[in-house]
């Protein structure tokens, strides 16, 4: 059984959902300040990639030939900026995720760019759909 208070994952909320729901729980406050604390997270997670992760990632390449990886994007409603996550698929590794406007080749290119020049070898790429 899940707590009441708790905000289910699944579900797929814009910043102004999520300042809403918050404030309906009685934590004050603005969708300018859940951008703000996204963004924090962002910078963070992006941060992250350190000598732990590069450790994992020369384990899984030593192991598999080389990085899997998977790329999805995730939009709360139409119109709105589209999340999109990539992780090395062999040991679950988040590698990179990033807000775009919009899915485009070049947007997509300049988000896998870092990855690819940690320089491993890429052996593939899952996508839901992405070009």
């Amino acid at each position: 059984m899940r707590p009441k208070n708790r905000i289910i994952p699944q579900n797929h909320m814009t910043r102004q959902e999520i300042a809403e729901e918050l404030n309906r729980r009685g934590v004050r406050t603005t969708d300018r300040n859940v951008q703000m604390l996204y963004e924090r997270y962002l910078t963070l997670l992006g941060a992250s990639v350190d000598q732990h992760i590069r450790e994992v990632l020369h384990h899984v390449s030593s192991q598999n030939g080389g990085l899997m990886l998977s790329m999805d994007g995730v939009q709360p409603k139409k119109g709105n900026e589209t999340l999109y996550v990539i992780r090395e698929v062999f040991s679950g590794t988040v590698l990179a995720a990033k807000n775009l406007k919009s899915g485009s080749s070049e947007e997509l290119q300049n988000l896998i760019r870092p990855i690819v020049e940690l320089g491993y070898p890429i052996i593939g790429i899952v996508s839901d759909g992405q070009q």
